[in-house]
């Protein structure tokens, strides 16, 4: 289990010209709990936001990832980029929404809400508002049975 420590610290490139990150912070913000805080592009940890051009991302419109954790596998380094010709938005933005939705927790893309690909609507459903609530309760360095009990295994 990746996750954040609160609040989470966001750097929003230059290239990103709008205000569909800040909406999408708030929106997630607003449904979970889940705090952030803006901070330099030199601030680590962080989750950046940028833009970026088709050859780093094929023939999506965007990512987010964390691509570098702690030992306990707290998130350190994390990214969404954003396809630069929709890099300039209004929000608020579906794209913006779901990215950052994958750097929060949501890896995958279950069915039926705004993670599911294509996303479908831009609100998150019930299901995904309860899988981010429940991970950030969880302690860093837990690990999930397949029954649903949980342990910690690295502090």
């Amino acid at each position: 289990i990746t996750r954040w420590e609160l609040p989470i610290p966001v750097y929003v490139d230059p290239s990103i010209i709008g205000n569909c990150v800040g909406e999408a912070l708030a929106y997630w913000q607003s449904v979970t709990g889940l705090s952030y805080v803006l901070v330099g592009a030199d601030a680590e940890p962080r989750l950046t936001v940028r833009a970026a051009g088709s050859d780093e991302l094929n023939i999506a419109s965007g990512s987010g990832l964390v691509y570098r954790t702690y030992p306990n596998n707290r998130a350190r380094l994390g990214v969404v980029k954003i396809l630069t010709s929709n890099a300039t938005c209004s929000a608020p933005s579906a794209l913006f929404r779901h990215e950052l939705g994958h750097t929060l927790g949501i890896f995958g893309h279950p069915p039926g809400g705004l993670m599911s690909a294509p996303s479908v609507g831009i609100t998150a459903s019930q299901r995904e508002i309860n899988f981010l609530t429940q991970l950030y309760r969880l302690p860093h360095g837990t690990r999930l049975d397949p029954d649903g009990s949980w342990r910690v295994v690295s502090q």
